[in-house]
Formats: structure tokens, C-alpha cells, sequence
């Protein structure tokens, strides 16, 4: 099977698509074709490493890329001839996992415009399958919420509207379509969010609570997951961490870290009592050597 794998050059979203390719790499049925997307020249250059915390999954990221015989393509969605290569490149490709633009406050709104020239793409050249990520808090997202959370969001969407109604208008522009589409909503991917290989999705309130973030190579796997099986027709599935399974994580990391400062503090306390134990000893032996010596002397 031939993945087209589109990813923005730069941005959280982008970084998603990186890890895409790395992964579907070391996939034996899987012939990735990796895209980079930018817009007027903003953000060009698909070398850029992802933003993650973890140095080892940053460094296999940018490995997979410079292990391509090739170069990657790269297409500017502002310029007039991106349609035609688009067109070019979906030639033989079965499905196309896309993860356009950024989410980032006062930069340029481009998702729309690469999801028309997409699907545009896309039909021309009979590909039916579209796994696109999107993001949480678009539209009816089904994410319950608690008070602070609710009001977090509020404050979030007022923030960052271009960039939320940028992802509204991508998405329409892909539910008016025919295409077999998958519309991927995170909630945040943070680059300290270290990979777990599961997930939970939502697709209703009664899905229950996700936690407040998500690795990208998590998304990554799912968005190819649904490429390579697909379980979502047609549809948008919010994914995330289980709410409760994280707050049993952190707990657990707590109850590590305050055993663990327990131990060291036992063991601090202990040196320090044996300290005393042997200072106290050898000053009984000298006083024992001086009292002995004035005996003899006596």
C-alpha cells in the first residue's frame, strides 16, 4: 500500500506528519511518500527536528528523513502551480494521511487552502481515503469537561479564534466531499509527553474524560492505523490519554518519587546516626587511651 504522507515543514501538527514517516518507515507493507507543505515561504524546509523533549525519538525522526535516496518534495500551497503538484505526486497512492498548517498564535492561516488543493488533488487522481488531523475543541468535540477545564478552553478559543476557525473551515472542506474521510482531533501535544503506543478516543460524552495532552508519536501511529485498517468513516474521534489512567499514572509516579525521597532521607538519616555512633566511639576510645596512659604514668 502507498501512503502519502503530508506534513506542514514546521509546527506541532507538522511534527505529527514527521513521525508518521518515520514510523510507516518500519512498516514492511507500507510505501511511504512523504510531502512537505509550507505557504508563501513560511516555515519551508522539512529538516527541521521535531519538538520533542526526548533527544533519542527526535534524533530517530531525523534519521528516517536523511535515510531517503531522494529528496523530499516540497510545495508551497501559495504558489500557482501547487495544484498541479499536488496532482503529480497522489499519482498510485492509496491514502493520504495529511497533517496541514499549525495551530501557533499570529502566524498564517493555510489549512483551508491546502485541504481544498488536497481533496482537489485527491479526486482527480481517485484517492479515497483522507486521514487528517484536526484538533480538539473543533467543533462538537464530545471532550467532557470539568469547570476549569470548560473555562480553560473558553479562554483558549478566544485567544487563538484565526486559528479555530481555520480548522472549521478545513474540516467542512473535507465533510463536503465524497471522499472516505477521518477527521484525527487531539487534544494537546506537548513535547515532554513521553509515547505510551495507546490511546483512548471519544466519540461521545459518555466516552468519558482524556487528560490534558498527548505524545505526537501517539497521534502519528493512530493517524496510520486508521490509514492502513480504517475504523472511522466519514467521521471526526477525538483522541487522547484516559483521564482516569493518567491521574493512576501520576499517582503512582507521586507515591515512586515521595518512597523514593523517603529511602533517600532513611538513608541520610542513618550515615548521619552511624556517623555519630563512630565519632562517639572513637572519642570513648581516647578517652579510654588517655585514661589508660595516665594510669601508667601513675
Amino acid at each position: 500500500m502507498t501512503v502519502a504522507v503530508l506534513f506542514a515543514s514546521s509546527g506541532g501538527m507538522g511534527d505529527v506528519g514527521k513521525c508518521a514517516v518515520m514510523q510507516a518507515l518500519n512498516m514492511e507493507q507500507v510505501n511511504v511518500r512523504p510531502l512537505s507543505l509550507s505557504f508563501n515561504g513560511h516555515g519551508g524546509g522539512q529538516w527541521r527536528p521535531v519538538d520533542v523533549a526526548d533527544q533519542h525519538l527526535q534524533a530517530e525522526v531525523n534519521s528516517c528523513f536523511r535515510s531517503f535516496t531522494y529528496p523530499i518534495k516540497e510545495i508551497d500551497v501559495g504558489d500557482p502551480g501547487a495544484q498541479a503538484k499536488l496532482e503529480a505526486e497522489l499519482q498510485g497512492v492509496d491514502v493520504v494521511v495529511a497533517c496541514l498548517g499549525h495551530r501557533q498564535m499570529f502566524r498564517r492561516r493555510w489549512m483551508t487552502k491546502a485541504a481544498q488543493q488536497v481533496v482537489t488533488a485527491m479526486e482527480k487522481k481517485g484517492v479515497t481515503r483522507l486521514v487528517l488531523l484536526s484538533s480538539a475543541g473543533v467543533g462538537n468535540d464530545n471532550v467532557r469537561r470539568s469547570l476549569p477545564g470548560a473555562a480553560w478552553r473558553g479562554i483558549r478559543r478566544l485567544a487563538n479564534m484565526r486559528a479555530n476557525s481555520d480548522l472549521r473551515r478545513m474540516e467542512n472542506v473535507v465533510k463536503g466531499t465524497n471522499l472516505d474521510y477521518a477527521l484525527i482531533r487531539p487534544v494537546d501535544f506537548r513535547p515532554e509527553c513521553e509515547p505510551k503506543g495507546v490511546w483512548k478516543l471519544v466519540r461521545s460524552v459518555q466516552d468519558g474524560p482524556l487528560a490534558r495532552s498527548i505524545s505526537k508519536f501517539d497521534v502519528s501511529a493512530f493517524m496510520l492505523q486508521e490509514a492502513l485498517d480504517p475504523s472511522v468513516s466519514r467521521d471526526a474521534v477525538t483522541i487522547g490519554q484516559d483521564f482516569d489512567e493518567v491521574g493512576r499514572e501520576m499517582k503512582d509516579k507521586k507515591d515512586k518519587e515521595t518512597k523514593a525521597k523517603q529511602e533517600r532521607q532513611e538513608k541520610a538519616n542513618k550515615e548521619r546516626q552511624d556517623k555519630r555512633d563512630k565519632d562517639k566511639k572513637e572519642r570513648h576510645e581516647k578517652q579510654e587511651r588517655i585514661k589508660k596512659e595516665k594510669e601508667k604514668k601513675q
